[in-house]
Parts: C-alpha cells; sequence; structure tokens
C-alpha cells in the first residue's frame, strides 16, 4: 500500500491489529516508519553522527546510487553514463572502484552512481538490469555481498523512511553506519538533507580570499607546482612548519600523467592542511 501521511499509517498499523486479533497474519515488506507505528514507537529526531560518537572530521563516506527511478534522478541531478559493452562495463567498474578508493583514502565523501537510463543488452549476459536495481536491492547487494555483513544492529533511521543500520562483527567494515535510502522516499531535497548531516564538512580557501588577505597583510603568497603525493606532502609539510597560505599548482603535464588522482591529493591535502592552502590549475588552456 502507499500512505502518504503518517496519521493513515497509524489508522492503517491499527487495522492490522485488529485483524490479527481475528486470526489474521501477515507477512510485511515495509520501510522502517511502518515498524515503528505497528509497534507503537515515539517518533524521535533522525540519527546524526554524534548521536554514534562519530567525528565526521575523520573520514570520508561512499554514498551508492542503484535506483534510477525518477524521484531518484532528480535527487542526484547528475550527468549519465551509458556503457555500450562487455568490455566498456568492465572498464568502467574498475575504474570507478579504483576512483572511489582513492577519494576515500583522502578522506573525501564520493557518490558512485549507476546511469540514470534502463540499457539493456543483445543477450542476458550482456543485460545491464543487474546494475541499474531499485535503491532497496541495492542495498542489500551491498551489504551482503560486497560488506558481507552476516547481522547489523538497526539503530534508528537517518530521515523519516530511511533506515540507519550498524554493520554487525562478522562484516567486513563492523560498527559502520550503513543508511538504506529507498528510491522512492523523500522529496528531491530529501537526498541531500542526509547528506549534509553526514558529510564531511569542507574547509577550502579560495585563491581570491588568499590573495587579498596577503594584500592586506603585505606578504607574498608561494604557488608550487607539485607532480605525486610525496611532492604535495613535502610543500604542505613546509608550509605548515612556516604558517605561511601557499598554493599547489598542477601543470597540465601533471594533470595528465597523474589524473584525478593526483588532483583528489592536493584537495584532500589543502583540506586538512592547518594553515590556508588553494588548489590551483597552472597555465591550463580548458576550464
Amino acid at each position: 500500500m502507499q500512505l502518504v501521511k503518517e496519521t493513515w499509517l497509524a489508522v492503517f498499523a491499527a487495522g492490522m491489529i485488529q485483524a490479527e486479533r481475528k486470526g489474521k497474519h501477515f507477512l510485511c515488506c515495509t520501510a522502517a516508519s511502518f515498524v515503528s507505528a505497528r509497534i507503537g514507537i515515539i517518533p524521535k529526531a533522525p540519527i546524526l553522527p554524534k548521536d554514534l560518537g562519530i567525528n565526521k572530521e575523520k573520514n570520508g563516506g561512499l554514498i551508492v546510487v542503484g535506483s534510477y527511478v525518477p524521484k531518484t534522478t532528480k535527487q542526484i541531478s547528475v550527468d549519465k553514463l551509458a556503457m555500450k559493452s562487455l568490455e566498456k562495463r568492465e572498464e568502467e567498474i574498475n575504474r570507478a572502484a579504483e576512483m572511489a578508493d582513492v577519494f576515500l583514502r583522502a578522506s573525501k565523501d564520493t557518490l558512485i552512481m549507476t546511469s540514470r537510463e534502463l540499457i539493456t543488452g543483445k543477450s542476458p549476459s550482456e543485460n545491464l538490469d543487474i546494475f541499474l536495481q531499485s535503491g532497496g536491492i541495492t542495498s542489500s547487494d551491498l551489504a551482503t555481498k560486497a560488506l558481507e555483513a552476516k547481522r547489523a544492529k538497526v539503530v534508528g533511521q537517518a530521515l523519516a523512511g530511511v533506515p540507519l543500520w550498524q554493520l554487525g562483527p562478522k562484516s567486513r567494515h563492523p560498527g559502520v553506519p550503513y543508511i538504506i535510502f529507498p528510491g522512492n522516499v523523500g522529496d528531491t531535497r530529501a537526498l541531500a538533507d542526509v547528506l549534509k548531516s553526514w558529510v564531511r564538512p569542507v574547509r577550502l580557501s579560495s585563491t581570491k580570499e588568499l590573495l587579498l588577505d596577503a594584500e592586506r597583510g603585505g606578504y607574498a603568497v608561494g604557488a608550487f607546482n607539485v607532480y605525486n603525493l610525496e611532492g604535495v606532502e613535502a610543500v604542505v609539510a613546509a608550509i605548515e612548519e612556516e604558517q605561511s597560505p601557499a598554493i599547489l599548482q598542477i601543470h597540465p603535464s601533471a594533470l595528465k600523467q597523474g589524473g584525478i588522482p593526483l588532483v583528489a591529493c592536493c584537495v584532500a591535502a589543502a583540506t586538512e592542511a592547518s594553515v590556508p592552502i588553494t588548489v590551483h590549475f597552472d597555465h591550463g588552456s580548458s576550464k
């Protein structure tokens, strides 16, 4: 049943209880909000990281979007990618996994999503349906197959109708919060609201602000080209030792060689540094 208001849910739950008293039995597949109405749990505010003793400053979070229903597409509003063959699919999976690993190691919140369009192949083995499942199935597969979860604790809700688990001790990441966002829940801002409550705050300065502060203070700002992780670490260490704001620069040739991982390292280093640091694309020919 599709119930729009909490009061409707309460009425339905009351009717179910009356039917059960007359000997009826039900097997329910529902959102978390129904459980609260059915057993009389008093509503409480959505669970936040601080409620679980989690410091948002520490690690990045992984957001995986599998549902391709129109509401989910509006909630994320990003470009879509159509994969045309098995080889292309494998290439894209490997690339996405590699990039997610880079950004998570750099303590950045990371979004992985399937195409917003249902794409079918010429044969069952080429059909991409399996990568375009609803949010609920995506959540189940990730929990049981990718994270190897055997048991989880239902902590509460991150938002009305959005269950929040903590993975059990036998999973690959024990105790990690696992938010299950069904594809048909909330308005167009719902996913963004949950992410805003859970993602790391960004403290990256702008180069304009950096230079205006330098002009007012009468000091120079060094700009240093970097080509790899070791170079980034060396420059940042010197900047922090001198307590002097600076700019990390990436030349087009360095970008060609290091790609997005190099950019991620620079952005992460600038975000985590104890002094203001910005990232600049040096002598770039395109926006």
